[in-house]
């Protein structure tokens, strides 16, 4: 505590002031109160502050609490919360100012806000270790589901394959061109359908080891129309209209099969999933990029399953065939080659993938 008059002078000060200021009483006393500013007891931005304060409380206005920070001669710094009382004492005004050390609560209010923040980072990190562990969770219960499925999906056509090779065996079956033709073709085409799975159950296990493309020239035109070939008699065969636009293209480095694996998963998955109408496969060079799209009239994504289409595992019907892996596959060969894939779908409607990847050439290592 200290005591000025109404001209300022400092008639008393207490021990505890010398212990915040550093400075013996002594070289307080009988001096105006603002010798503080030469004595560097206060910063120098609250000098104008203080002495606005000062000159409020000798009017006779309470003034505070206002914090401070006293400079010691030793550098340290202290923080203080100072309040001025006026009071009347035979006509002539005096100025109580109480000065409280805050170092206690300042460090308690830093610990605080260190614990506060603190939590609140535990907090985000739990957060985040719970997301994690239910992706984890999800991703187990999908593998797990996804080899249920791997295995239903060998071992249909395998049943099939095993029934037509029995017929096969039979002699009216031998002595019958045609009824010997179809068993050949069922066993054949089952036999594919067999491979596919296997292919893209290694594709995603690269994948998940970080596989490396063995990018090459590729005519890409040409391994688009030879994809709509393999696939256009499947088509036809269910009573589908199965259309192509597929103009010469530039030469795009790339890996060939990487990229026709995508073209057939999204024709196949077409055609999978349409009954009636078309299947249009077209694609375009443009501005240094190629563009492949496959349109259908088929049965539409549902709208609540679009945003997980390109998820791995995920099928969008519990009823439908396939792991749930090829669109997911289709993703990582298109954007490990520079490109994005995306789609529109109506419910009922049918449904268009297109992915466009950039047209670069190795000895230029630039796009065209």
């Amino acid at each position: 505590m200290y005591l000025p008059n109404s001209s300022g002078i400092i008639l008393y000060a207490n021990k505890k002031i010398e212990e915040l200021i550093g400075h013996k009483k002594e070289e307080m006393l009988g001096k105006p109160f603002m010798e503080f500013t030469k004595m560097n007891v206060l910063e120098l931005k609250d000098i104008p502050k203080a002495a606005l304060l000062f000159g409020g409380a000798l009017l006779g206005r309470p003034t505070g609490p206002d914090e401070f920070y006293f400079k010691r001669p030793d550098g340290s710094k202290v923080p203080v919360e100072v309040k001025s009382f006026p009071i009347m004492v035979d006509n002539e005004r005096f100025v109580i100012g109480a000065v409280r050390d805050l170092t206690t609560r300042k460090y308690a209010m830093r610990l605080e806000l260190e614990v506060a923040e603190r939590t609140a980072e535990i907090e985000t990190q739990k957060r985040k270790l719970d997301e994690a562990y239910g992706e984890l969770k999800s991703l187990d219960e999908l593998k797990t589901k996804f080899v249920q499925d791997t295995a239903h999906e060998l071992k249909t056509p395998l049943g099939v394959m095993l029934v037509a090779i029995s017929f096969l065996k039979k002699k009216d079956v031998v002595q019958n061109e045609e009824k010997y033709a179809e068993m050949v073709d069922l066993v054949s085409r089952n036999a594919q359908r067999m491979r596919k799975t296997i292919e893209d159950t290694l594709e995603l296990y690269k994948i998940e080891k970080g596989r490396q493309y063995e990018k090459k020239e590729t005519d890409f035109d040409e391994m688009v129309k030879a994809v709509a070939d393999q696939f256009a008699p499947i088509a036809k065969e269910k009573g589908l209209e199965f259309r192509t636009d597929i103009p010469d293209l530039p030469e795009m480095h790339c890996d060939p099969k990487a990229m026709r694996t995508v073209v057939e998963n999204l024709v196949e998955n077409a055609i999978k999933y349409t009954d009636k109408g078309r299947i249009e496969v077209m694609a375009r060079a443009d501005d240094g990029m190629i563009t492949v799209s496959v349109k259908d009239t088929g049965i539409g994504i549902p709208e609540e399953s679009q945003k997980h289409i390109f998820g791995r595992f995920y099928r969008v019907s519990a009823g439908g065939s396939g792991a749930g892996i090829g669109l997911s596959i289709c993703k990582h060969v298109v954007e490990a080659h520079g490109g994005t894939i995306g789609f529109t779908s109506s419910p009922g409607k049918g449904s268009t993938f297109e992915f466009t990847v950039p047209i670069v050439h190795e000895h230029k290592g630039v796009s065209i």
